[in-house]
This record gives structure tokens, C-alpha cells and sequence, in this order.
């Protein structure tokens, strides 16, 4: 054996015992469990004018690092559609949310593009590429 091994065969197997770990870290700020949908200008239209706001948004920051593929799906308690809904507790009139996702770079869509608010429905998963981290 050693340096002086003289091969009396021509196959040579070899056996690996490899563990692999993958890393999926995702970072949120503190309370970014709890995300309130404002009006574009707040609430002042409401308060001053009584005009209902056509929309409510919220832009919620996250820090995602992941070691290989992953992927996305929404769950939700109320649906309309294929989309997550708010309702009303009194009369149980629900409408829609519609969900965006945007990926930092270096995470992409499994072509390789750029994934800058993309829908996230219930009824489907996204799959996300991430390169190799060491």
C-alpha cells in the first residue's frame, strides 16, 4: 500500500460518505410580522375628506440568502381566486391581496431572470434560483 501500491486489478472502487447542508436564511425587520396596509398618502383623504382610498400597499423589506434552489408559495386562511383576501368580520364582504415578490440580485427565476415583483398566488409555487455559497 502507501507509494508502493502495485494494482493486481483494474477497477478501483472507492467509497463516500458525504453530508450535505443547505442554507436557506431569511431576515425580517423587527415586527415584520405584522404588516399594515396604509393608503399612498396615509390616511389624511380619509380623515379630512372622507374619500375612500383606491388602493392599500405595503413594501416589506427582507433579508434572503440561500445555499441552493428554493421555492415560494402562498398560504392563506381566505381566498378569492387564486390570491389571499382580507374581509370584513361583520358582513364577510372579502377582496383580493394581490401578493408581489422582488428577489435581491443573484437570486433569480430558474431561467436565470431577474425576479422583480412577481405575483405570488396560492394555486402556484415559485421557484427561485440561488448560486452556491461555501
Amino acid at each position: 500500500m502507501g507509494d508502493n501500491m502495485l494494482p493486481s486489478d483494474n477497477i478501483l472502487t472507492i467509497k463516500f460518505l458525504l453530508n450535505v447542508q443547505h442554507t436557506l436564511k431569511v431576515d425580517i425587520p423587527p415586527d415584520g410580522n405584522k404588516v399594515e396596509l396604509t393608503p399612498k398618502a396615509n390616511w389624511q383623504e380619509w380623515m379630512q375628506n372622507g374619500r375612500t382610498p383606491e388602493k392599500l400597499f405595503r413594501d416589506q423589506p427582507f433579508m434572503i440568502s440561500a445555499s441552493s434552489r428554493f421555492k415560494m408559495q402562498l398560504a392563506c386562511d381566505r381566498l378569492v381566486g387564486d390570491t389571499c383576501a382580507i374581509s370584513n368580520t361583520n358582513s364577510g364582504h372579502a377582496v383580493p391581496v394581490d401578493v408581489l415578490v422582488s428577489m435581491p440580485n443573484g437570486i433569480g427565476n430558474d431561467d436565470d431572470s431577474s425576479v422583480s415583483r412577481e405575483p405570488l398566488r396560492a394555486s402556484t409555487e415559485l421557484l427561485f434560483e440561488s448560486p452556491l455559497v461555501s
